[in-house]
């Protein structure tokens, strides 16, 4: 057997011319594959941009909604706050306004029933500022409570309602002030009057 080397040669050389076409157009569908690849790593990098902008965008908003809102809250509290403080300072100065309306009926009424006594307040008070120092080293807050704890039901309500009432009006800063002018009971008679 011959071999035919012409035809052989020919059709080694038709085999290369197929397989460099084949790898041809192999190498021109990877180039056309990494180029559609690479496009759309592309316009996912752009879609992720995108995404992360319009998030970004978002949590602005949302964070100036959050700021909004905690200030519209501060504002509110504050507000509230001030309404509280008012409400509180009207309710202080009502009970204040009691506490001076219900002095003057306990002195109104002491007044009374020192004149019952056949006695002038100006003169009772008189006595008891000119007497004062005396009196005062026999008293201390604490024993009075103590006395009107054990003895209150003995000596009445009258008693200890007046007993209060003196005590009140002369701890108040007014009649303190008064003590110290040397016409005191007659000052303290006329403003019971």
């Amino acid at each position: 057997m011959s071999i035919d080397w012409l035809s052989l040669k020919d059709k080694a050389a038709e085999a290369a011319a197929s397989a460099r076409q084949k790898m041809s157009e192999n190498i021109d569908a990877l180039k056309v594959s990494v180029g559609e690849g690479i496009d759309a790593l592309g316009e996912t990098a752009d879609s992720a941009k995108q995404k992360m902008s319009e998030n970004i965008d978002a949590l602005k908003v949302s964070v100036s909604e959050g700021i909004d809102a905690l200030s519209e809250t501060a504002s509110s509290v504050q507000q509230s706050m001030s309404e509280g403080v008012d409400a509180l300072k009207e309710t202080v100065g009502e009970k204040v306004a009691v506490a001076k309306d219900s002095l003057s009926d306990c002195l109104a009424d002491a007044s009374k029933k020192v004149k019952g006594l056949g006695m002038d307040l100006s003169e009772l008070t008189t006595k008891v500022m000119d007497n004062i120092e005396e009196y005062a080293r026999y008293f201390t807050e604490s024993d009075l409570w103590k006395k009107l704890q054990e003895n209150a039901s003995k000596a009445g309500s009258q008693v200890v309602y007046m007993a209060l009432c003196l005590f009140y009006f002369l701890k108040s800063e007014e009649n303190v002030d008064k003590s110290t002018d040397e016409h005191s009971g007659e000052k303290a008679a006329q403003d019971i009057t």
